[in-house]
């Protein structure tokens, strides 16, 4: 899934299945996945990863699985980002948040306290990228608080 009408043209031309839609628009079969995977930094997705892992956990069956690709820096940031095509231009501006391992986990770890935002039978994975490159190409400077 991706609101990305050209990521879901790529993934549906190499015969796999893909939504034009966004992971926080109503989605088929929600509580019955097996699996979620926010790969290559799409944990930042929305700006707030909080709000992504409580709709990640909404979407998983009981004892499904979130795996997640984290960077490989110890990091918790915010920041407003955007996407930089090959001729320069810039798309919009939009939230983004970056997390390595240890924020993830202490992130996972406060959605499964007492409050029981995430399912007890869900469990998340973390892994740190492998390459360099994650989320948005280009970012700001500027941490969003």
């Amino acid at each position: 899934m991706d609101i990305s009408g050209i990521a879901v043209a790529r993934v549906r031309q190499a015969g796999a299945c893909a939504l034009h839609r966004s992971v926080f628009a109503r989605l088929p079969g929600q509580g019955r996945w097996v699996t979620v995977l926010l790969a290559d930094g799409n944990i930042g997705i929305g700006g707030v990863p909080d709000a992504l892992l409580r709709r990640c956990a909404r979407l998983l069956a009981p004892g499904g699985r979130l795996l997640i690709e984290v960077e490989h820096d110890d990091i918790d940031e915010r920041m407003t980002a955007w996407l930089e095509h090959p001729d320069g231009r810039r798309g919009p501006v939009f939230p983004w948040a970056r997390l390595g391992v240890s924020a993830l986990l202490k992130r996972a770890a406060a959605a499964e306290g007492p409050k029981q935002r995430m399912p007890a039978s869900a469990s998340a994975s973390a892994t740190p990228a492998t390459s360099g490159a994650s989320g948005p190409t280009t970012t700001s400077e500027t941490p969003r608080t």
